[in-house]
């Protein structure tokens, strides 16, 4: 299916921004943001107001995982954003196929779904 060939170009569209360094907020969030170093909710979910990731507990969640799994080196953040950006392509396709081939759309759109779906996921996907 198209599922393999969106997730492909994806992986190698982004397989270089491995070997980044952290940038612009990553000193706050990362560095300076002492709530991910537990993984305790009460940490965790209610990130300082002073933190970009005020208002955001999930975001926070995330970069907790991430330290508790590999502490400071970048390399396991920059995996997990496009492990969660390739994910979310999939999930486009996904919505936009099955979206196509419903009762409403079919007759229109059914024989096409799948080619549309792959379209959208890689236009979204490989977008910087």
């Amino acid at each position: 299916m198209a599922r393999g060939p969106a997730v492909l170009a994806g992986a190698l569209a982004y397989a270089n921004s491995l070997s980044g360094p952290f940038i612009f907020d990553d000193q706050a969030t990362i560095f300076d943001n002492a709530q991910i170093r537990s993984l305790r909710p009460s940490s965790v979910f209610f990130p300082s107001r002073e933190l970009p990731v005020a208002g955001r507990p999930v975001v926070n969640l995330s970069f907790a995982i991430n330290y508790a799994l590999g502490g400071q080196h970048v390399v396991g953040y920059h995996v997990w954003n496009v492990a969660v950006h390739l994910r979310c392509g999939l999930l486009i396709f996904g919505l936009v196929r099955r979206t196509l081939e419903s009762p409403r759309l079919r007759d229109a759109f059914g024989e096409r779904a799948v080619d549309l779906g792959f379209a959208t996921a890689l236009i979204w996907t490989l977008h910087p």
